[in-house]
């Protein structure tokens, strides 16, 4: 017959004590269940189906909580170790960000309501996408932060290196015009041959607005005739003309899409190689990236009705990416958590 000591006072759980949970707690099976639900709609949903596929009732906060925390964790874990295997001969990268709702509760100054839902402020902050595959792959690696601009280069780059990135590796990048993802591309990826290749639809909507100064009788035939030239990396051609239809520097930019267009394709030389990517069946579009905003996060956190905290909206993001990249079973396999409290 076993015996069990204990101290004075001391309450003696078998069951939890065997089952691997505490009083009031969720044990890992359950708490794995109840992220794969939060993971993928809102927690009230997640409850619903919670009770109907195991007739057990879990409250929306409790959800709510457990799923967050481990995306917490998911996003502060290592990426699992990859397979040996020789390098990528090139790999490609892209970067963007998107705006999602972000709800904050200043502190209540002197006359404030006591209630913070009476004092929320909100507004949209952005969220910062990465993604990267070997070019002969298809589904990518991502990285998702609502951090800074150097957080999500840095998540490329850990991506990248999932994707295969090696000494000799060939970078092919892809984004829109803003700086900073190009930017972040040559600093993560300084050690390597790196080709950053402006959006060819972003380029686009510049020269689509400057076909209605240029050739208001035939715009259509104009936007076709230009296209066609950046597609021959005949950026020269393009730029000579719309130099005659510029507007004066008194215009506003609003006003001025000549300028605009003029202004887009000078700054950004070597950046519109379209002729060379095509040939070598490289992407000449970042839709990838505008894809994953869709399918990695907006899904889930882009709703109506929704708005999240920063650190709330980080922890999804992580959760998101996590399982985009397969690295669930990973996760649950490795983390020493065994319950928390409900």
């Amino acid at each position: 017959m076993e015996t069990t000591f204990r101290l004075p006072g001391e309450i003696v759980r078998p069951f939890s004590s065997r089952a691997g949970v505490r009083c009031r707690g969720n044990s890992q099976l359950l708490q794995r269940a109840l992220v794969d639900f939060g993971a993928e709609e809102s927690f009230g949903k997640a409850s619903v189906r919670v009770r109907e596929h195991y007739g057990i009732v879990v409250p929306a906060g409790n959800i709510r909580r457990t799923t967050l925390e481990h995306g917490a964790r998911m996003g502060a874990a290592e990426a699992p170790a990859g397979d040996e295997r020789d390098p990528a001969a090139c790999i490609v990268a892209q970067l963007d960000g998107s705006m999602v709702p972000i709800v904050t509760v200043p502190p209540a100054a002197e006359g404030d309501p006591a209630d913070g839902r009476k004092r929320r402020e909100l507004s949209y902050n952005e969220a910062r996408l990465a993604v990267a595959r070997e070019s002969t792959q298809e589904r990518p690696f991502v990285a998702a932060t609502m951090g800074s601009v150097d957080a999500i280069g840095d998540g490329l780059l850990e991506a990248a290196q999932r994707a295969g990135l090696g000494p000799g590796t060939i970078v092919h990048g892809v984004g829109d015009g803003i700086p900073w993802v190009r930017n972040q591309m040559l600093r993560i990826f300084a050690d390597h041959e790196i080709r950053f290749t402006v959006d060819f639809y972003h380029l686009s909507e510049y020269l689509a607005e400057a076909s209605k100064v240029c050739a208001p009788q035939a715009p259509d035939a104009w936007f076709s005739s230009q296209k066609l030239r950046m597609l021959n990396d005949q950026t020269g051609e393009v730029i000579a003309a719309l130099k005659p239809y510029r507007e004066p520097e008194d215009v506003l930019d609003v006003d001025a899409p000549v300028r605009a267009a003029h202004r887009y394709l000078s700054n950004r030389p070597g950046q519109f190689q379209y002729a060379e990517a095509r040939a070598k069946k490289l992407p000449i579009g970042s839709g990838e990236v505008e894809g994953g905003h869709r399918s990695v996060y907006q899904k889930r956190i882009d709703v109506s009705g929704a708005w999240w905290t920063v650190e709330n909206a980080d922890a999804m993001l992580q959760l998101r990416a996590a399982r985009h990249n397969s690295d669930w079973e990973d996760y649950w396999t490795r983390d020493t958590c065994q319950d928390m409290a409900a």
